[in-house]
């Protein structure tokens, strides 16, 4: 068996590249940074370190343009005035007399709240929302708890969830711990009915509406191989607004009709 030849190993001579050893040799040597004590382990460059007391990184405090500003600041100063101006005939109008609903915005907290998709249509929401609007938190829980309908369930646990969240964020409902819930009112409502309230600093429901959801897909097969994608509507958001006057409460909004009636 023939052996195969080997080659000799190349010369180290013919491998050397000297441009190559001139640069390793003229190089500049890299200059280890030292850290101060006081500086906390931070280096020089770092982000975190006063731009002033950089050497050759002076700060220039620039003063920024109003004009750029207003761009998105007041893109319609025009609009504004004229907005401002009709604001300022109005008060003179009224002689500084505000209205109901606005002395009840400036005496009352409010606490929006809108829930998670209810696997329901607008429609049939809608009518749970209409029969939780205008009463107390606790009675609208009530109604939920023994409605018939599919959807009360879902309504409840978002009630309960609107209850804490006014509660903890808001600071409504708390009359009753603090000692300011006031004397019990009999008030006449809309329908004619009579309610007594012995808490006047209680949640209620102000508004309740309903709002159109995510639509899902689903398939329609057809003849001859032919597939129709339909688009079902069929889950809503319930949205609503709960209220608590401080002092006056649900009874602000009634008590002007059972003034009226003499009662």
């Amino acid at each position: 068996m023939a052996s195969i030849p080997t080659q000799p190993p190349p010369d180290p001579a013919v491998l050397r590249n000297p441009v190559l050893e001139r640069y390793f040799k003229n190089r500049p040597k890299p200059v280890t940074e030292q850290r101060s004590k006081d500086a906390a382990d931070i280096a020089k460059t770092s982000i975190f370190v006063d731009l002033e007391k950089v050497p050759g990184m002076q700060m220039q405090k620039r003063m920024r343009n109003r004009e750029h500003m207003n761009v998105i600041l007041d893109p319609d100063p025009h609009g504004r005035m004229r907005w401002e101006r009709k604001m300022i005939i109005r008060q003179i109008r009224r002689r500084g007399r505000l209205t109901k609903a606005q002395l009840l915005k400036r005496t009352e907290r409010e606490s929006l709240s809108k829930s998670k998709m209810i696997k329901t249509s607008v429609k049939k929401l809608g009518m749970l929302a209409r029969q939780i609007a205008g009463k107390p938190i606790e009675e609208a829980i009530t109604q939920m708890r023994f409605s018939p309908k599919k959807a009360a369930k879902a309504v409840v646990q978002h009630l309960k969830f609107a209850r804490a969240e006014a509660i903890v964020k808001r600071g409504l409902g708390l009359g009753e711990a603090e000692g300011r819930k006031g004397e019990p009112v009999e008030i006449e409502l809309k329908d004619g009915k009579r309610k007594l309230i012995t808490d006047r600093t209680g949640i209620y429901v102000d508004q309740a509406w309903v709002g159109k959801g995510q639509y899902e897909t689903a398939y329609d097969f057809r003849a001859r191989g032919r597939v129709n994608i339909m688009r079902l509507p069929y889950t809503s958001k319930l949205m609503m607004r709960t209220c608590c006057k401080l002092g006056l409460t649900f009874v602000s909004r009634h008590i002007g009709s059972t003034e009226r009636g003499g009662h």
